[in-house]
């Protein structure tokens, strides 16, 4: 519609107000909003025209559809999601959206109503990840309101007051660590651990291995598969990324672990299963298995602290996470001596930006023919 002219009139009705009229294209339905000043009708009118010359024109009314409307229309279309993240999305917005923005119209919703909703959200006390995450969904449905000229603007773009996320601590276990976790974990969960510390595979891959992707004789791993759980459900799936999908190496000493515990296993086998059989589910894993075997090996402490108001007693765990393990992998590759591109791969990193990025600080300081 950019550079077409308004079709537009003014009339004044039988109760003295205004009636602004107008028709974004010749044969389109005509459209009407009335005023008490004939002066604001033909204010409204050369905003319109204005609007429509510069190619920003949206009907005045579709800002009328509430914010829970829209998301209605728009979440489904969404199908870049895989389940466990459709599953998250949608989660925030039931906890923290809906209410919250859900009835008020597009078009009321300003940076105010924004700016007042996040420091709701920081006085309740969620992460800076979670309001980060959330006010990103509200971005992103905005957005799609602007491109289906709902609204003209996007009052979520460069928002300011957003809190800024502190990376946690990325926690480094030594070999001797590996070994003592190792000899401290549950029976028959020793090669678990060790393949995880020294191959960097995330849980849900590792809970997703499969027998046929391991390849004894040449000692590497193809990481082509994830697991899941939504909805109680685990759901299998490719890596999120296309780096995700990667062939890893594995060390002498684990792949003889990793061939003893592919014996007897079929191609489509799971290597690795929980205590009663079936998929690794992670919170199980990380309560039964995980923290009783990091506290054991020293690893970890467990404090509980009992609130004298209601008498609950609630746990802190404070330690090595299981996350941590990918970490330990990526530093014994570092200290082996692998360079940018063989680390980048094997951690499924997209760049190697993204890598030294998170890692840099674990290169070693050589100023060697430099000063």
């Amino acid at each position: 519609m950019r550079g077409r002219e308004l079709m537009a009139s003014i009339d004044k009705r039988p109760d003295g107000r205004f009636r602004a009229r107008w028709r974004e294209y010749p044969g389109g339905p005509q459209k009407s909003q009335h005023f008490a000043r004939k002066s604001d009708a033909q204010a409204f009118i050369d905003e319109l025209a204005g609007a429509q010359r510069a190619g920003t024109y949206v009907d005045p009314k579709a800002g009328w559809l509430t914010f829970a409307e829209w998301w209605e229309q728009w979440r489904p279309g969404r199908h870049d999601l895989n389940a466990s993240s459709a599953e998250r999305d949608d989660g925030y917005y039931r906890a923290r959206i809906l209410e919250a923005i859900g009835p008020v119209p597009l078009a009321r919703i300003d940076r105010s109503m924004l700016r007042a909703w996040v420091q709701d959200m920081v006085a309740a006390g969620l992460a800076a990840t979670t309001v980060r995450h959330t006010f990103g969904l509200v971005r992103q449905a905005l957005d799609a309101a602007v491109e289906d000229r709902l609204i003209g603007a996007n009052p979520a773009i460069r928002f300011r007051g957003l809190p800024k996320i502190v990376a946690p601590e990325m926690r480094i276990a030594t070999p001797e660590d590996m070994t003592t976790l190792a000899s401290r974990i549950a029976e028959g969960w020793a090669t678990w651990v060790l393949t995880a510390g020294y191959t960097g595979l995330r849980l849900g891959e590792l809970s997703a291995l499969r027998r046929g992707r391991v390849d004894l004789a040449g000692r590497r791993i193809q990481v082509l598969e994830s697991v899941t759980e939504v909805n109680g459900q685990n759901v299998f799936g490719a890596p999120k990324t296309k780096a995700g999908r990667r062939s890893v190496p594995v060390p002498e000493p684990i792949a003889v672990l990793v061939e003893q515990q592919c014996h007897g296993l079929d191609r489509d086998d799971l290597v690795f299963t929980a205590p009663k059989g079936g998929v690794i589910r992670r919170s199980k894993i990380r309560q039964q298995i995980w923290l009783p075997a990091t506290v054991a090996a020293g690893l970890g402490t467990i404090t509980k602290t009992e609130d004298p108001k209601t008498g609950k007693t609630s746990t802190h765990y404070e330690g090595l996470r299981i996350h941590d393990l990918r970490h330990t992998a990526v530093s014994f590759w570092i200290s082996e001596g692998a360079n940018i591109k063989q680390l980048t791969t094997w951690a499924g990193h997209s760049s190697a930006a993204t890598l030294i990025d998170r890692y840099g600080h674990l290169f070693p300081d050589n100023e060697t023919g430099v000063m």
